[in-house]
C-alpha cells in the first residue's frame, strides 16, 4: 500500500492524469505483482481523482469476466487476459452497449480498453459502437433543438 501510495502521489501531482500515465497505470496494473486490494485501492483513487468519475459498475465486471484467472492457494493464474473480439462482443450485448449510453457508461467504457488488455479488433468493435452511439446522440440533440426552436418561433412576444 505504501508503494501504491508513491504511484499515486507521483501519478497526480501535477494534477491531470495524461495518456501515458494511463497507458502506464494499465500496463502497471495488467503486469505487476500486486494483490486485488491493491489493485483495487489504486483503481478506486484514479476515479477518485479523475473529475469525480464513477465507474458503470456493469459494464467494468463484463470487462472483468472476459479475463480467465485459476486459482492457486497462494494467488491467481492468468489463463486468457486478453479481451478479444468475440468477447467485445459479448461485453457489448451484457452490458446493454449500445445506443443511448450516458457519458458514465462511455468514460467507464474508455477506462476499461485503458486498463484491460484489448486486441486491436475488439478495439475497433467497441470504437465502432461508441461511434454510432456518439451519432445517435448527436440526432437526438438535432431534433430535441429543432423542437424547441419551432415551438420558440411560433410563441408570441
Amino acid at each position: 500500500m505504501t508503494t501504491a501510495n508513491r504511484i499515486l502521489n507521483i501519478l497526480f501531482a501535477d494534477f491531470q492524469y495524461s495518456d501515458q500515465e494511463k497507458e502506464t497505470m494499465a500496463n502497471l496494473y495488467r503486469n505487476a505483482d500486486m494483490t486485488d486490494d491493491v489493485k483495487n485501492y489504486i483503481q478506486d483513487e484514479i476515479a477518485k481523482h479523475t473529475s469525480g468519475m464513477t465507474l458503470d459498475g456493469l459494464i467494468f465486471d463484463c470487462f472483468s469476466a472476459a479475463i480467465q484467472l485459476t486459482e492457486t492457494d497462494t494467488h491467481y493464474i492468468i489463463d486468457d487476459g486478453v479481451v478479444d473480439a468475440e468477447e467485445a462482443e459479448q461485453i457489448i450485448e451484457l452490458a446493454g452497449i449500445r445506443n443511448g449510453m450516458s457519458k458514465n457508461a462511455v468514460r467507464t467504457i474508455e477506462y476499461c480498453m485503458q486498463t484491460f488488455n484489448v486486441t486491436e479488433d475488439a478495439e475497433a468493435i467497441i470504437d465502432n459502437v461508441l461511434a454510432s452511439d456518439a451519432e445517435e446522440r448527436s440526432k437526438k440533440v438535432e431534433e430535441k433543438t429543432k423542437a424547441i426552436t419551432e415551438a420558440a418561433q411560433k410563441m408570441k412576444p
